[in-house]
């Protein structure tokens, strides 16, 4: 019982500092945004084709980032990256690639997309986060996310048919032709209305600064949707 409550005050003290570093990343975001320096194509993004398949929702723009439950990095990036989108969700329809970068968690790119399939996946894709990097849990192998996944009251068979199903396997599928379009090998990448490309390491900063360079390629985005439905 204690390890759990010690593990519980973690989460907690991780939930602030995310908060925290959420808003902070916003106030420094409202202020670069205002500066006259924009980002530059070829060093803080790409122009890229965008991929057959790529998805939409009617007035928003999609972005799309690649993570790896086990990534440091996308770790660190979660909190920015979610808190905001869902800040801006009436503009922003934002969905999420798994890619493991080392054999055998591949499991894990099937955790997420199992997750997606229930409809779960907004209400444990940070959990899985914590699981690993706060509580440090494997959750290497289906059967270890399947017994994670009974204590958020999801059925360990179920979880388990779910991810051996067909529908999951034609998610997987579709993420990696998506992946393989943009030739994306890393992970955290951010991906803006299928046309542009950045990341911190692209742009050799940080991640809050990577999020700031997203938020200008979604106004330009934007920009050019409102100016396309004015000249049709």
């Amino acid at each position: 019982m204690a390890v759990r409550i010690v593990k519980s005050g973690a989460r907690i003290l991780v939930t602030w500092r995310r908060l925290l570093l959420a808003l902070a990343t916003i106030a420094v975001a409202t202020t670069a945004m205002a500066s006259p320096t924009a980002p530059e194509e070829g060093f803080d993004y790409e122009l890229v084709d965008v991929a057959p398949g790529w998805p939409r929702e009617a007035g928003k723009i999609t972005v799309l980032e690649t993570f790896w439950y086990q990534c440091p990095q996308c770790n660190a990036l979660l909190p920015l990256i979610e808190y905001w989108a869902k800040r801006d969700k009436n503009r922003i329809n934002f969905v999420r690639i798994p890619l493991s970068m080392r054999p055998g968690f591949e499991d894990q790119e099937t955790l997420y997309h199992t997750l997606e399939e229930i409809g779960e996946a907004e209400r444990l894709h940070i959990k899985v986060f914590e699981a690993i990097h706060v509580d440090h849990q494997p959750l290497k192998t289906l059967t270890e996310m399947a017994d994670f996944l009974e204590w958020y009251g999801i059925p360990s068979q179920r979880f388990l048919e779910v991810a051996r199903s067909p529908a999951v396997k034609a998610r997987r599928a579709a993420a990696e032709a998506m992946l393989a379009h943009y030739k994306i090998k890393s992970v955290p990448v951010l991906v803006v209305d299928g046309r542009f490309i950045t990341s911190a390491t692209r742009i050799g900063g940080t991640h809050a600064e990577s999020v700031i360079v997203t938020e200008w390629l979604l106004k330009r985005a934007e920009a050019e949707q409102r100016a396309a439905t004015k000249t049709k």
